[in-house]
């Protein structure tokens, strides 16, 4: 899949590019068959995922993968975050792919992301003492005015920088909300903190070449506490109740 210069440049303008057609409408419905509910992603290229930003960068590896549910009329709701403190690396050269296995539509609980939010700072996760996996109240306010919907049909991607931000709203309808989420960072990042979600592909080169180099860029932040669920409704939850 050839990526076009107008999707790199919507990815560094926006922190985020929508990739239409990322995979034939037939390949996102097996992959939805295999993984029913309560199937998690077991590494890089298993269920052929090729929309990986290959033009970004020239030497990427893979990071991580699972699937994520929103079952119908769940009101389950992902309050705003950047994914970096998760997966701290020695730079943000990092991105997620969320391949779309149904139709994403304002009602089954879309990704909200705010564009130009990973050019600014890193917002902390803790308030009053404990680590909650969000931003503040007044930092989500913003970003809820701000933020655009990431909507789209089965098959179409996101690609998302790992400094936006981004929650996502309940899905009130009675479809399912399904997405094949794979993370790759620059072969050159390497991690901070344990893979929250380890598998034996960590760290496998899935274009390029391992140069055996390391590039660190300057940043401050406060250290997130290390997840007790992959799930990060569940993160949210446990740490919000």
């Amino acid at each position: 899949m050839i990526v076009s210069p107008d999707l790199i440049a919507d990815f560094h303008r926006d922190g985020y590019a929508m990739m239409p057609d990322a995979h034939s409408t037939a390949a996102p419905c097996r992959l939805a068959g295999r993984c029913g509910y309560g199937f998690l992603g077991r590494g890089a290229g298993q269920c052929g995922a090729r929309p990986d930003g290959s033009n970004l960068l020239a030497n990427i590896k893979f990071y991580a993968s699972k699937v994520n549910l929103k079952f119908p009329g769940s009101r389950t709701e992902v309050k705003y975050h950047q994914d970096f403190p998760f997966d701290l690396h020695t730079n943000m050269d990092i991105m997620t792919v969320l391949i779309f296995l149904d139709d994403v539509t304002m009602e089954n609980g879309p990704l909200h992301l705010v564009p130009g939010s990973h050019k600014g700072p890193l917002h902390t996760l803790w308030h009053d003492g404990r680590f909650t996996s969000a931003v503040s109240a007044e930092v989500e306010a913003m970003a809820a005015e701000k933020a655009v919907a990431c909507t789209g049909r089965a098959g179409d991607a996101c690609l998302m920088h790992s400094a936006v931000l981004h929650g996502s709203s309940a899905n009130l309808s009675t479809d399912p909300r399904r997405l094949f989420i794979i993370t790759y960072v620059a072969e050159d990042a390497q991690p901070f903190v344990a893979n929250p979600i380890p598998t034996i592909h960590d760290g496998t080169v899935v274009r390029g070449e391992a140069t055996g180099r390391v590039r660190a860029v300057p940043f401050e932040m406060d250290l997130p506490e290390y997840p007790k669920t992959a799930s990060f409704f569940g993160q949210q939850e446990g740490q919000t109740g």
